[in-house]
C-alpha cells in the first residue's frame, strides 16, 4: 500500500474517533463536532486523494495494456492454431485424396490383370485348340498314309511273292545242271 494511502486512512481514522469522541446533543443522535479538526482531515484527505487516484488509474491502466496484450497473444495463438488446423485439414485431405486415388489405381491395376490374365488364358487355350487339331490332322494323315504304305508294302510283298512262285515253277522245269 502507498504511503498517501496510509495516510488517507490514517485521517479516516482519526475522523472515526472524532466521531466517537464528540459530545452527543440531549435526546437526538446528533453530535456536536469541532468543525475546524473535521475541516483539517478532509483537506488532508483531499490532499492525498489525487496521488492515490492517479496510482488507480496507472494500475487501470496497466491492467487494460496487460489485458489488450493478453487478448492480441490469445488472438494470434487463435489464429496460428486456426490455420494450423486448415493446413492439419488440408494436408489430410491431400492425404486423403491421395490415398483415394491409389486404391483406384490399384483396383484399375488389379482389373487390367485380370483381364490380361483371362486374355492370355483365352489366347493359349486358342493355340491349344489349333495345336490339337494339327495334331489330330497329322494323325489322321499318318493313318491314311501308314494305310496307303502299308496297302503298297502288301501290294508289293503279293508281286514279290508271285514273281518268286513264278521264278520257282520255272526252276521246277529247268533244274540246274551242274
Amino acid at each position: 500500500m502507498s504511503e498517501n494511502m496510509e495516510s488517507i486512512i490514517d485521517y479516516l481514522d482519526e475522523i472515526d474517533e472524532l466521531l466517537e469522541t464528540s459530545k452527543v446533543a440531549p435526546f437526538s443522535n446528533k453530535i456536536a463536532v469541532d468543525k475546524g479538526e473535521l475541516r483539517d482531515l478532509i483537506e488532508e484527505i483531499r490532499l492525498n486523494l489525487p496521488a492515490e487516484i492517479e496510482h488507480a488509474k496507472r494500475l487501470v491502466n496497466d491492467h487494460e495494456r496487460v489485458m489488450d496484450d493478453a487478448r492480441h497473444k490469445a488472438s494470434d495463438i487463435k489464429r496460428n492454431a486456426e490455420a494450423d488446423a486448415d493446413r492439419l485439414s488440408d494436408e489430410h485431405e491431400i492425404t486423403r485424396r491421395a490415398e483415394e486415388k491409389a486404391r483406384a489405381i490399384e483396383t484399375a491395376a488389379r482389373n487390367n490383370a485380370k483381364m490380361m490374365r483371362q486374355s492370355a488364358l483365352e489366347y493359349a487355350d486358342e493355340i491349344l485348340t489349333k495345336v490339337e487339331e494339327s495334331v489330330r490332322e497329322a494323325m489322321s494323315l499318318m493313318n491314311r498314309t501308314s494305310g496307303q504304305i502299308n496297302e503298297m508294302f502288301d501290294d508289293n510283298l503279293g508281286i514279290i511273292s508271285q514273281n518268286r512262285a513264278e521264278l520257282r515253277a520255272d526252276i521246277g522245269d529247268n533244274p540246274r545242271k551242274g
